[in-house]
């Protein structure tokens, strides 16, 4: 939709990241010309590579602490601040997860982004976070995308999803329960086997339970 103007949000990237992450903003601006990317680089301080990619490119971009000048739409927004990136998350409709496409890096956390009910793409390399990914990679919700030809049709395919926030919030809600069963099991575990000082070897022992109420 030409009209759109759809907010991606890259977080905490590097600059293994920039190549891709540009070239497919640049395709996405073909179809969404009003298309917007916020890119939070994972040190704001050692942002020069980012900077040296857009200038080529001749994309226009402004730094989050830059309040003097409107963003004109199709552009890039750097932010260049500390503890903004999560709230940011709230107005994004698809998010990037950051250094994804650096081996040794393994993709930084996607928990924010999801919490708000927000699609994930991913490059290769997000062996750090795979077990958080995983319920929102079998449905559908985070896709992984090898090459920038990859992540294109992944960002259009989810900004063309019309439930794409309500298919990211079931599962979250989903993996959360499962979570903290697992999470109250294992309390149950430990509770009710706590050893009795005193009462001889192990297996003489008696189990115990620990109120949570403090009774």
């Amino acid at each position: 939709d030409a009209d759109a103007a759809p907010v991606v949000v890259a977080g905490s990237t590097h600059r293994e990241d920039y190549g891709v992450i540009l070239e497919v903003f640049e395709r996405l601006r073909e179809q969404c010309p009003l298309a917007v990317l916020v890119v939070a680089p994972r040190r704001p301080d050692a942002a020069s590579e980012l900077f040296e990619r857009l200038g080529p490119r001749g994309i226009t971009y402004k730094l989050r602490s830059d309040e003097r000048h409107p963003l004109p739409p199709g552009r890039v927004i750097v932010l260049d601040s500390y503890g903004e990136l999560s709230d940011l998350y709230a107005i994004a409709d698809v998010a990037h997860l950051g250094g994804s496409y650096h081996p040794s890096t393994g993709g930084h956390t996607p928990s924010e982004a999801l919490a708000w009910g927000v699609p994930v793409t991913t490059g290769p390399h997000f062996e750090s976070q795979a077990a958080v990914l995983e319920p929102f990679l079998s449905t559908g919700c985070c896709r992984v995308a090898m090459d920038a030809t990859e992540l294109s049709n992944a960002w259009l395919d989810l900004l063309q999803d019309a439930n794409r926030f309500q298919s990211v919030r079931k599962v979250y809600v989903g993996a959360a329960q499962r979570g903290r069963e697992a999470v109250e099991k294992l309390w149950k575990s430990i509770t009710c086997s706590v050893p009795v000082a005193g009462s001889g070897d192990g297996a003489d022992r008696a189990r115990i339970g620990v109120s949570r109420s403090g009774d």
